[in-house]
């Protein structure tokens, strides 16, 4: 399927396993410019390796474990360093611990 995105620019987290890793071969696959965050390396070195070995330019990896202290912060600010811009945003992070939306930032 033509999704007409050749060009544009991703971030996408939780993209070393499952479904993020899905979505970035998905995107690669459409010529976008990727951004890819996970905490293990070696995953995302392997997630790179094979959309390049697709035909897909190298993506910028971003080693960072999403609910550690600042890290949004320090994604967004790697992802437009790198990019430009970020045209398409995928949270797709997952966490192991259920937290109410009330959670203080103590509990997490």
């Amino acid at each position: 399927m033509e999704l007409n995105l050749h060009g544009k620019t991703a971030l996408v987290t939780g993209a070393s396993i499952g479904i993020g890793r899905g979505i970035a071969h998905g995107l690669a696959r459409e010529g976008v410019k990727l951004a890819l965050v996970a905490r293990r390396v070696e995953l995302l070195d392997q997630v790179a390796a094979e959309v390049v070995a697709a035909g897909a330019s190298k993506p910028v990896l971003i080693i960072e474990d999403l609910v550690s202290e600042g890290a949004p912060t320090r994604i967004a600010r790697a992802a437009l360093a790198s990019l430009g811009s970020v045209a398409i945003l995928i949270n797709n992070a997952g966490g192991s611990r259920p937290f109410k939306l009330d959670a203080t930032e103590e509990q997490w």
